[in-house]
């Protein structure tokens, strides 16, 4: 029988810190005094750093010189589901170092995961003939990183030449190529967490159920819900911007594009309310009114000139730029109107790309002392970064939380 969860528990098992140079290897868990690590679907690789105080002259003595590899175990030991996490991290640099007294130091070791280094050590130079995206992506993340990456399949094939390019540079401009088969949506993101690398689109992650509900509430309350439940504290980062919205063609925006060969001319337009319902959102209530407004169908507010030649690279149908440009403008520039940064207990299994549940009381009472959600900030949100935080007496995560639609419709 499981153990009851205590909020915030935690164990850092082991810190090995290992010299690739040497073969030296030492532990560092008792001399920690800070570690974080930092997960994003927008960045390619886990980082983080180590704050330790040092009482070994390890810098000099081990030696600290950067060629070095950490290897970090922590898990939830009153938790018995929460398997244990250990990651291997390359050190990369030393900042800042100070000595505390004539025995001692203090200094922060940064680090990421070695597929970063890859990345930088090696470019590409290839043509990739009719193909899916998610086809080049899989054979760039095996032979280029040497790993085997979660990827999602996508629509349609493609000609592409990739132009000397490092390995995460190609799959980051990959991923404003891809189309998801069943929406014709355009916003994949390439990553990493805990459990490896990914490539998915956020249409995907949002139809999954949330893997956690938190409701904001005083803690320690003698009946009520656990408190591993209820957030230290919340931050409402972004509400909404109109001006950036429709200067950066969230809500309407224009293509122009010029066949340089055929000497052919096409305008191709896109609108936020009128292609809402073909692609999948947190839930289905616009962050706009429905009714039509200044805010639709404006096309000229954003508009792109693109040269282009179908069939360039050969005689196959190809997809082409035009079907995924403007959605991915729009949808991506959607995961930028509400932002909550949420401290909640420490909890590892909270990774990138899963869903929570955010409760939010309403400041107004709805009768008998009671509050309903808050409209407009209470419900699902996709976590689009984690930071973990654990010093010699907490485990704290930090999640960046973002939604593109609301709670309840604007109507109702």
């Amino acid at each position: 029988m499981a153990s009851r969860v205590i909020p915030g528990d935690f164990a850092v098992t082991d810190i090995q810190l290992v010299s690739t140079a040497s073969g030296n290897q030492i532990g560092l868990k008792y001399i920690l005094s800070e570690l974080n690590l930092f997960e994003s679907i927008f960045k390619n690789s886990i980082s983080g750093n180590l704050n330790v105080t040092d009482t070994e002259n390890l810098i000099s003595e081990f030696p600290i010189v950067g060629h070095e590899d950490i290897i970090i175990s922590f898990g939830n030991p009153s938790d018995d589901s929460a398997e244990d996490i250990q990651v291997k991290f390359k050190v990369y640099k030393i900042d800042p170092y100070g000595r505390r007294g004539e025995r001692s130091s203090e200094y922060t070791l940064h680090f990421i995961t070695p597929e970063y280094f890859s990345h930088l050590k090696s470019k590409i130079s290839k043509a990739f003939n009719y193909s899916k995206i998610s086809d080049i992506i899989s054979s760039i993340t095996k032979n280029n990183l040497g790993v085997d990456a979660d990827v999602e399949v996508t629509e349609g094939n493609h000609d592409i030449i990739i132009p000397n390019w490092r390995p995460f540079d190609a799959l980051n401009w990959l991923c404003t190529r891809a189309q998801n088969p069943q929406t014709n949506g355009s916003n994949y993101v390439f990553y990493e967490d805990i459990d490896g690398y990914k490539f998915k689109s956020i249409e995907s992650m949002v139809g999954e159920s949330p893997i956690q509900e938190y409701k904001w509430r005083p803690k320690n309350l003698p009946e009520g819900d656990d408190d591993f439940l209820v957030p230290n504290d919340y931050t409402i980062q972004n509400h909404f911007d109109i001006i950036r919205n429709i200067g950066t063609g969230m809500y309407s925006s224009k293509i122009l594009l010029h066949d340089i060969i055929k000497r052919e001319y096409e305008e191709i337009t896109f609108d936020y309310l009128d292609t809402w319902n073909d692609h999948k959102h947190i839930t289905n209530n616009a962050t706009i009114s429905k009714k039509p407004d200044e805010l639709n169908e404006i096309f000229d507010s954003y508009v792109k000139f693109i040269p282009t030649h179908d069939q360039q690279f050969s005689n196959k149908k190809t997809n082409e730029i035009k079907n995924t440009i403007l959605p991915r403008i729009s949808q991506m520039e959607q995961l930028n109107n509400f932002r909550i940064n949420l401290t909640v207990p420490g909890n590892t299994k909270l990774k990138v790309g899963s869903i929570v549940n955010f409760e939010l009381p309403s400041l107004m009472d709805s009768g008998g002392g009671n509050t309903d959600p808050d409209k407009l900030y209470s419900g699902k949100y996709l976590i689009t970064s984690v930071r973990h935080f654990i010093d010699g007496q907490t485990h704290e995560s930090i999640l960046e939380l973002v939604k593109d639609s609301f709670y309840k419709d604007l109507a109702g």
